[in-house]
């Protein structure tokens, strides 16, 4: 631990991250992603028939998902269509990696 250079977090930035690792982290949260992952684009409908949850419920975490960037929504119509936001992945991957890789 020789090294003395003090590293500044960004509150608002770590605020952002928390956020977004809680939403992430989420049991139901993490099947509704996998299911998305699968289909690439799909919408509410779909996920509550498949995984056999209330479509509140799915809805509930769905707005958690938007909300903190975790998936993207195309509106078409009445109709809105979720994927996965790849590239906020690929940065929470990056930060996390930058933990634990020398």
């Amino acid at each position: 631990m020789g090294n003395t250079t003090k590293k500044r977090f960004d509150e608002k930035k770590l605020e952002q991250s928390h956020s977004v690792l809680r939403a992430v982290a989420h049991p139901l949260r993490i099947e509704i992603l996998n299911f998305i992952n699968k289909k690439v684009e799909t919408n509410v409908q779909s996920i509550y028939h498949v995984l056999d949850i209330p479509q509140s419920v799915t809805s509930q975490q769905l707005k958690i998902l938007k909300d903190t960037h975790l998936v993207v929504v195309r509106k078409d119509k009445k109709e809105r269509f979720y994927s996965i936001n790849f590239s906020l992945f690929e940065k929470i991957q990056n930060a996390l990696n930058s933990f634990f890789i020398d």
